[in-house]
């Protein structure tokens, strides 16, 4: 029996492309320029009901989950909201998310653009996206070079599950601090674990030097604060596979800050 998934596309008018181009890329899982072969016409039965369906000739895939496909014959159902207008033979960049897939595939509408408005590298713009909502919740956001790697000695440290993280802290000399405390050194904590729950988040290790965008930890590993030399002092947690980058993003990362 064939599994099929659609696709709906809700567009919003042009003239307000400006103000919702972020907003249509943060929304969506897929992203593609074609042609409009035909107007209401599907390559999927039983998705007219949907809205008012249209068969688009795929010429470049920007965007799209890793697990889908675009059908051979190029062609993909695109279901558009009652408020959209496309012609027919004319080429726009189409923002969607999941609705049918298959042997044929059919995406629901989140937005879509006329060939003006197209904006060049949408994979390193939905990364930028994502990177700029995990600088909002970032509090330290600095170049270190790792010094030790320990085990923690006190605290919750020990968990009731098969998903224990390991928790090992890191003792951090920091050199380009962009947020952050004005500390020569800190104590980062990670989960050690490559258990499915911890395998992306980053593992230090003696003597790396990378750029850190990380949480307070508080009480995330089981305990607050950490000791350098005799000193108490307030501790970070790495929870994300965002939370550690190459020391040379820095620049970029200045920038994005920046917007």
């Amino acid at each position: 029996m064939k599994t099929l998934i659609v696709f709906l596309i809700f567009i919003f008018p042009f003239s307000l492309f400006s103000q919702l181009n972020e907003t249509w890329l943060q929304q969506s899982s897929f992203v593609f320029v074609g042609e409009v072969n035909e107007i209401n016409n599907t390559t999927v039965k039983g998705v007219r009901n949907q809205g008012i369906p249209v068969i688009i000739e795929v010429s470049k895939v920007e965007l799209k989950p890793d697990a889908v496909s675009i059908p051979k014959s190029n062609l993909v159902t695109v279901i558009l909201n009652k408020n959209s207008e496309v012609q027919r033979g004319n080429t726009y960049r189409f923002y969607g998310l999941g609705y049918i897939f298959g042997n044929e595939l059919a995406l629901t509408e989140v937005g879509h653009e006329t060939p003006k408005d197209f904006q060049n590298d949408i994979r390193q713009t939905k990364k930028d996206l994502m990177i700029k909502e995990h600088l909002k919740k970032a509090n330290l956001i600095a170049v270190g070079k790792v010094l030790e790697i320990r085990t923690p000695k006190n605290g919750r440290m020990e968990y009731d599950s098969e998903h224990n993280p390991e928790w090992k802290e890191a003792i951090v000399v920091l050199e380009n601090i962009l947020r952050g405390p004005q500390a020569e050194k800190i104590i980062i904590r990670f989960p050690s674990s490559i258990d499915v729950a911890w395998y992306k988040v980053p593992k230090l290790k003696e003597n790396q030097e990378v750029l850190f965008i990380a949480k307070t930890d508080k009480m995330i590993s089981g305990l607050k604060e950490g000791v350098i030399e005799g000193k108490t002092i307030n501790t970070y947690v790495l929870t994300d596979e965002m939370d550690v980058m190459e020391r040379d993003e820095i620049s970029r990362i200045e920038g994005l800050l920046k917007q």
